[in-house]
């Protein structure tokens, strides 16, 4: 009953990872096809569902896309689950395959005015403040930035597009988010970075 659990994962016993992957598997038995890899977009609160998936099943991605996150999961191995990694074997029975992961052509999308702080910022006193939940940044550029840097560290390449006068609203990103996934599927992609 909490509406925020896909964005994280876990919500008592479900895994939403596994949810995804089951309607994968459903679909392409409907229409008599296996997807063993598949491309991945989610903006805002599929933004955050999208990074966390990426970091489970690096293997099952060929491209994804995270667009404009609240909040992000850093591959910081100080803070535990969600702002970062460092419980994450125990949490979810797998560490992290840097191998796979280096291997996923990873986007990211969010608007140039997309500023606003009060809907991300997570209450210091709040009943559920989590440590480090605002370690990224004030708002959904300083977290993406933040999320790019900590990515890129690690050695993967990302494709950042900031849309230039665009708030909290996909359909000013999206068309950044096609043009990466027809890059990828014609293998012509430009040098990663932010543009």
């Amino acid at each position: 009953m909490n509406a925020n659990g896909y964005k994280y994962m876990l919500e008592g016993d479900i895994r939403y990872d596994d949810v995804l992957l089951a309607m994968v598997t459903q679909a392409g038995e409907l229409i008599k096809r296996q997807f063993e890899k598949f491309m991945l977009f989610g903006f805002s609160g599929g933004g955050h569902f999208t990074h966390r998936f990426l970091y489970l099943h690096p293997d099952r991605l060929k491209a994804v896309s995270i667009g404009a996150p609240g909040s992000v999961t850093l591959l910081d191995e100080t803070m535990d689950w969600w702002p970062g990694v460092r419980d994450f074997r125990n949490i979810f029975g797998h560490g992290i395959d840097f191998d796979a992961l280096k291997q996923v052509k990873v986007h990211m999308s969010v608007g140039a005015a997309d500023t606003e702080e009060w809907e991300i910022t997570f209450p210091e006193d709040g009943p559920d403040v989590i440590p480090g939940a605002n370690s990224a940044g004030k708002n959904r550029n300083e977290r993406l930035d933040t999320l790019r840097e900590s990515l890129q560290a690690r050695g993967i390449d990302v494709w950042h597009d900031v849309a230039p006068g665009v708030p909290h609203d996909m359909r000013g990103v999206f068309p950044y988010v096609e043009r990466f996934f027809n890059d990828v599927l014609r293998d012509r992609l430009p040098e990663p970075g932010k543009r």
